[in-house]
């Protein structure tokens, strides 16, 4: 019976009718006075209260500012051709395709049979199990396959096929196949020349960065105020007057001089005391910082003047929702003695949705209401109507049809939920049983044993 009865409780399916009322469209009668938006801000300081700001001396280092490829002669660059003119081309590309076989015998018919004329796809499917998918190494260099089929690969000639190659280690027999072959390219000083002129010029700036890095490391050790070895360094020191937690400045937007991506940088001055000067830290790609707080102002309520208007747009908005939750209720109340509850809706100039026909535990897959709605559903009673806040506004929710499960209908999906319920009701069992052994008779754990039976070749812990 218990299995019928969970059966019934999860199978059953209900259908439902929703009316919404959205804040928005919440007529308000009056608007609030002065009075009452002063008495609002008193009475709810936490919408309207700054956060902390910190006051930073920024200093960054990067690479990108010391790069200057004008600086990198044509020696320079032909220098390094030179010495990178094998790596600067492209490498020959082959597409090849392989089929792999178990053993010498079965390498010897697939061999005798491409040699016969077959198709390669044919052969490998019929002697090593594998498809056109399968067999299809794309397009690939020297270095990208495997080392025991390289040089074969790459000595036979486009729409030829190498003898078996044993594979790695001896295991299996590889035949492989040249589709196409791309020639190398090896490029000329023209080609690539703007492009060393840049990679020289960054590896340049690269080596000045930890240059400046060490030199700075140096000097504020020393005792020096970042100012004082920026200064020294050419380099600019940024104050940033005001600085939240989000990166933000007082008006809410991204704090004047701070660089993009400085989520470290922000996160290193809420870190750091006011007064100090945090650690030289890394920041991204080639970049460092350091910075101190100058100044730390405490998260406080701002004045009225100065938020009056969003003031009076949070007492509208709540003015707005008490209105939108007390129409909801009237329409809730219609809905109780009134058949159509589509009239309804009309009537009031609301929304109005039917659900299809929902299971218990599958109705957020099977409708876009919000949860709490659907929950409301399989809560109610027909002809009672429920409102729930979501989504902006307040649903009304009204049942429409309740469908009973079952179970004699359904004999297999009873038994699953009697396999279900004997193996949570076994678990269960031996979770209470195992609790009150130990609550009982207590435990000890014999560390020795144990370690034995996990690790069987280790030799005993000698006995204090």
């Amino acid at each position: 019976m218990l299995a019928e009865t969970f059966y019934r409780y999860r199978e059953e399916t209900r259908s439902a009718e929703t009316l919404f009322v959205t804040d928005a469209a919440a007529q308000i009668t009056t608007e609030p006075t002065e009075l009452e938006l002063r008495a609002y801000h008193k009475a709810n300081p936490a919408p309207f209260t700054a956060p902390e700001y910190r006051a930073v001396t920024l200093v960054v280092l990067s690479a990108k500012d010391l790069t200057d490829a004008a600086a990198v002669t044509d020696a320079d660059v032909e220098t390094a051709f030179k010495e990178q003119a094998e790596t600067l081309g492209t490498p020959e590309k082959r597409a090849l395709s392989q089929m792999v076989l178990p053993d010498q015998a079965a390498a010897d018919k697939a061999a005798k049979a491409l040699s016969e004329g077959r198709a390669f796809v044919d052969v490998a499917k019929e002697f090593a199990g594998m498809d056109e998918a399968g067999t299809d190494l794309g397009t690939v260099a020297r270095d990208e396959v495997l080392a025991e089929i390289a040089d074969a690969a790459f000595a036979t000639p486009a729409g030829g096929v190498t003898a078996p190659l044993p594979g790695p280690g001896g295991i299996g027999f590889y035949i492989v196949k040249v589709r196409e072959i791309t020639p190398a390219h090896v490029a000329t000083l023209d080609e690539v020349r703007e492009k060393l002129r840049a990679t020289i010029a960054h590896e340049r700036a690269i080596d000045a960065l930890y240059t400046q890095v060490n030199r700075m490391e140096d000097d504020l050790g020393k005792g020096l105020s970042i100012e004082a070895v920026a200064e020294a360094m050419n380099i600019k020191a940024v104050k940033i007057a005001a600085l939240d937690s989000d990166g933000n400045g007082l008006d809410g937007k991204p704090a004047a001089g701070l660089p993009e991506n400085a989520q470290a940088i922000v996160a290193s001055a809420f870190e750091t005391e006011e007064g100090a000067d945090s650690t030289l830290r890394e920041m991204g790609d080639d970049a460092f910082f350091v910075l101190r707080v100058d100044k730390v102002t405490k998260p406080a309520v701002r004045p009225f003047e100065t938020v009056k208007d969003q003031v009076k747009d949070a007492v509208v908005a709540e003015r707005k929702r008490d209105a939108a939750l007390a129409f909801a209720k009237q329409l809730a109340e219609r809905l109780k003695t009134v058949e159509d509850a589509k009239a309804v809706a009309v009537d009031a100039g609301v929304a109005y949705a039917e659900t299809k026909a929902l299971k218990r535990y599958m109705a957020r897959s099977q409708s876009d209401l919000p949860g709490q709605v659907l929950q409301d559903i399989f809560t109610l009673n027909m002809g009672e109507a429920k409102v729930t806040r979501a989504d902006g506004g307040y649903f009304i929710a009204r049942l429409k049809s309740v469908t009973q499960a079952d179970p004699a209908a359904d004999t297999t999906g009873v038994d699953t939920m009697r396999q279900e319920l004997t193996s949570v009701l076994k678990d269960d069992l031996v979770t209470q049983l195992a609790g009150a052994l130990r609550k009982d008779l207590g435990v000890t754990v014999h560390q020795d044993v144990l370690n034995q039976i996990l690790n069987p070749g280790a030799t005993p812990a000698a006995a204090n």
